[in-house]
């Protein structure tokens, strides 16, 4: 089980990015909405996290509003 890097660091993940194997989905809604407000920490692993996991991706673009892009 892949494990957060603050976790990796011993201490609790205040924001519950995982749900077992799989990024929360409050978590993925607040980065699809919000996703500036994400921490650099968190942003980079979760974006690693994207690379291979289809299922996290589908669902945060669930929570994208309709005709947004993520390409600037």
């Amino acid at each position: 089980m892949k494990i957060s890097i603050l976790e990796k660091a011993g201490l609790v993940d205040p924001l519950e990015v995982y749900e077992k194997l799989h990024i929360s989905k409050r978590f993925l809604r607040d980065m699809a909405l919000s996703s500036d407000m994400v921490d650099p920490v968190y942003k980079k692993e979760i974006e690693r996290h994207f690379g291979i996991c289809d299922k996290c991706l589908k669902e945060k673009e669930s929570y994208l509003p309709i005709g947004f892009s993520e390409d600037k």
